[in-house]
């Protein structure tokens, strides 16, 4: 199955203009080589299971899209948390992941006021 998603979405309520997808994580130079090769030679190319293209169908750069990996690092913050801790994030502004842990956790997730298409710019 192939969708097309834009670069930007419009978030929040002044209508701030976002980049907003995952380009970086789902296109295959984001895999080991190995993992990478191994997809190639199964599907082909051109029909791999997971991967990224600019909306006409061209060739993502990987070396676009390991500066887009580099500015996502250089702009982590990370914090300790504590038991019982809350975070509260607007996901249109605010990329998030997980660094690796030890230990038992309880993540608890909601959406709320959720992204319409009709909101894209």
């Amino acid at each position: 199955m192939d969708a097309i998603f834009g670069m930007h979405k419009v978030a929040g309520l002044l209508g701030e203009r976002v980049f907003f997808n995952q380009a970086h994580l789902f296109h295959v130079s984001n895999l080991p080589p190995e993992p990478a090769a191994a997809l190639v030679n199964l599907f082909g190319a051109d029909r791999l299971p997971r991967n990224a293209y600019f909306g006409d169908g061209g060739e993502l750069d990987p070396a676009d899209l390991d500066r887009v990996c580099a500015a996502f690092r250089d702009a982590a913050v990370t914090f300790p948390w504590l038991a019982g801790g809350v975070l509260l994030i607007d996901n249109m502004r605010v990329a998030h992941g997980r660094r690796p842990f030890t230990g038992t956790r309880k993540v608890v997730a909601s959406l709320v006021d959720i992204h319409s298409p009709a909101q894209a710019g």
